[in-house]
């Protein structure tokens, strides 16, 4: 809430420009782009990939690699690093891109966002929040294509109607995992502050391996 006051206050006073909740509100809106421009312009390949055993390990593997090189990373920064108002809009593309790459199954999105801001200089706690922010427009514009196409494909030929418990199934699932999201912050945080994510990488190498083998036989 304090970023959409922030933002919107920016926007009609130029003073208000430089302040912390207007800066934060623009890196999340610039960090939001990657993701949107890969999901509308690889929506049919990405959702293709989703149907892969195989792809999916090596996203785990991927994931597993990135933590054990930078997962680490935030719990030997402590507090030395910087606040998301102050990391730029260079850094705040690059996390963006590194959501934008965990739209492939297997990678996580978390653990991309996350390590990748820490590892361009955040704070592991302002690095968790900034990749919850981000997942906000994601999962906003992920659930408008899924309605769009819904609706388009629910209308029948003579323009009867739309079935509306989907809809409602679609409300539920954001409204949850919200309230989720909310909730595995404040664990992350506190992970962050006590060893970082690296050693979630050997979880994920393990079930990456097991993926590969399942796809296999």
């Amino acid at each position: 809430m304090n970023l959409v006051i922030g933002f919107l206050g920016g926007l009609g006073n130029a003073a208000r420009r430089r302040s912390p909740g207007f800066k934060a509100a623009v890196y999340v809106l610039l960090g939001s782009v990657p993701a949107g421009v890969a999901g509308i312009l690889w929506k049919d390949w990405f959702e293709s990939a989703f149907e892969s055993v195989a792809f999916a390990g090596v996203g785990l593997l991927v994931t597993g690699t990135v933590l054990f090189l930078l997962g680490g990373i935030g719990s030997s920064r402590g507090r030395r690093g910087m606040a998301a108002a102050e990391m730029g809009v260079v850094r705040a593309f690059l996390v963006g891109v590194s959501q934008a790459v965990a739209i492939a199954p297997g990678i996580s999105r978390s653990g991309m966002t996350i390590s990748t801001g820490v590892a361009a200089g955040l704070r592991g706690e302002e690095a968790a929040r900034f990749s919850f922010l981000l997942c906000i427009p994601a999962t906003v514009g992920a659930a408008l294509l899924g309605v769009r196409d819904y609706v388009s494909s629910a209308v029948d030929v003579a323009g009867a109607g739309v079935q509306e418990a989907p809809l409602a199934a679609m409300a539920i699932v954001a409204v949850t995992s919200f309230i989720s999201g909310t909730v595995a912050l404040r664990y992350l945080i506190g992970l962050l502050r006590r060893g970082g994510l690296k050693p979630f990488a050997y979880y994920c190498w393990v079930v990456g391996a097991a993926a590969l083998v399942v796809s296999a036989l």
